[in-house]
């Protein structure tokens, strides 16, 4: 068995996720099923799971893209309480 940590983390799917509560509640409960594989890990009723979302980088190019074009575009304006000269957004990995 691998030493699985936040630095070290076992990436899985989610094969079931539904809502328990019924219609009209006020809160969302969900039961998540996911796949631990040969990963030698044993998820108890309790435990703590920690959960880091990937996205698609295209998606994440495409939606700097457009804030930096938002961006630009307000310089063309004169907002109060702004910094003209903050650098653009860029991605981080």
């Amino acid at each position: 068995m691998a030493d699985w940590s936040s630095k070290n983390p076992y990436m899985t799917q989610i094969t079931e996720n539904y809502i328990l509560n019924g219609e009209g509640s006020r809160k969302e409960t969900r039961h998540i099923v996911f796949a631990l594989g040969d990963s030698g890990l044993d998820y108890k009723v309790g435990d703590a799971l920690g959960v880091v979302s990937e996205n698609p980088p295209h998606i994440v190019d495409e939606l700097i893209d457009i804030a930096n074009t938002i961006k630009r575009a307000k310089k063309c304006f004169h907002t109060v309480g702004t910094s003209s000269d903050s650098p653009p957004l860029r991605r981080l990995r």
